[in-house]
């Protein structure tokens, strides 16, 4: 989400990460705090974004709070273009060749935080698992990430996230008991959301 506190830092989080890669529209959701002074502002500086109200997202049987909106409307997206989840602490400060390889290549990607991240350069999903779960999954009561991050190498990718014909289905098979979803460690609020056209076979962009 993005709302008025947050709209200087995403703003040179945005134009930095767009000024290197050079493609694609930005998406934002609104966390509901936007002006329309915060409006005019973004039109100006993002090429008159798309700004999807948090109110307006269907969530289904999913907890409402942020964290979930913002995924489902990841997966919605992605059903037709690649999406790149943008943070507004970050700064790109030079080239990007991995994202846009990633890109055409339509291959997914994250980029780890931490001060061994830059040392340790490009990792496969199985690498950064061994290296991180040396000893293998990890059993409950533990972080929802922990408990998910070990498991995920061995999902083959065509089935790794549902076909824009089961997003509806997504809603209700994601469903969590929302008395223990509040008990979680709440995620950290600021992730932005900007996508691309996703890449064709041969490496077009479908539109």
């Amino acid at each position: 989400m993005i709302g008025t506190r947050t709209l200087i830092p995403y703003l040179v989080a945005v134009k930095s990460f767009h000024q290197q890669l050079a493609m694609g529209r930005i998406v934002l959701i609104d966390d509901g705090s936007l002006t329309e002074a915060d409006r005019r502002t973004l039109a100006r500086h993002c090429g008159t974004p798309r700004i999807i109200p948090i109110a307006e997202i269907d969530t289904g049987a999913c907890p409402r709070g942020g964290t979930w909106e913002r995924l489902l409307v990841l997966l919605d997206l992605r059903a037709d273009h690649y999406v790149v989840q943008l943070d507004s602490d970050t700064v790109t400060l030079g080239d990007v060749p991995e994202v846009r390889a990633a890109i055409t290549g339509n291959r997914g990607f994250m980029l780890l935080g931490g001060p061994d991240s830059q040392a340790l350069g490009i990792q496969t999903l199985p690498e950064f698992v061994r290296r991180k779960y040396p000893d293998g999954p990890v059993s409950a009561p533990a972080h929802m990430q922990a408990l998910i991050d070990p498991v995920m190498p061995p999902i083959p990718r065509r089935n790794a996230i549902p076909t824009s014909g089961r997003r509806r289905d997504l809603r209700a098979s994601l469903a969590v008991d929302p008395a223990t979803a509040k008990q979680r460690r709440p995620f950290r609020a600021g992730p932005r959301i900007w996508s691309a056209p996703r890449p064709g076979p041969n490496g077009a962009a479908n539109r």
